[in-house]
């Protein structure tokens, strides 16, 4: 029970841990960011209108509820856009993945095409190269 909690928790495969990981850095973010601005919100209407406590009670429930809707929307908008951005950085660490199979069963794979520049490009390109180099001898 414990080992099946664990691994929906945290997922093997790291675009999913990852995604997961910055969801809750998100939500935490977005709660703490939505917890001050009802209580900023709510001590300021205070001091500049005096209205009564209906109408104090009423506005207490509208702003929370817009805050929800905001959240709720931020997080997974938030998500969507992360998971999305990730996927297309895993992308080229797949294929590299595969042509390293491919290599393993004996078979030079094609070179992998990398756009994004960085740390993930430079591996890449070294492994190309090695591929290229095994090749030739």
């Amino acid at each position: 029970m414990q080992n099946k909690l664990k691994s929906i928790l945290f997922p093997k495969q790291f675009l999913f841990r990852l995604t997961f990981i910055n969801v809750m850095v998100i939500l935490v973010f977005v709660m703490l960011s939505s917890w001050a601005i009802y209580n900023a919100a709510c001590v300021l209407a205070d001091g500049l209108i005096s209205i009564n406590e209906q109408k104090q009670h009423q506005f207490r429930a509208t702003l929370f509820q817009y805050l929800w809707i905001f959240s709720v929307s931020a997080i997974i908008i938030g998500s969507l856009i992360h998971f999305y951005l990730t996927k297309r950085i895993i992308q080229p660490l797949k294929q590299l993945i595969h042509s390293t199979k491919t290599m393993k069963q004996g078979l030079y794979p094609t070179p992998i095409q990398v756009k994004p520049e960085g740390e993930i490009a430079e591996l890449v390109d070294q492994f190309n190269g090695l591929v290229q180099q095994l090749k030739n001898n």
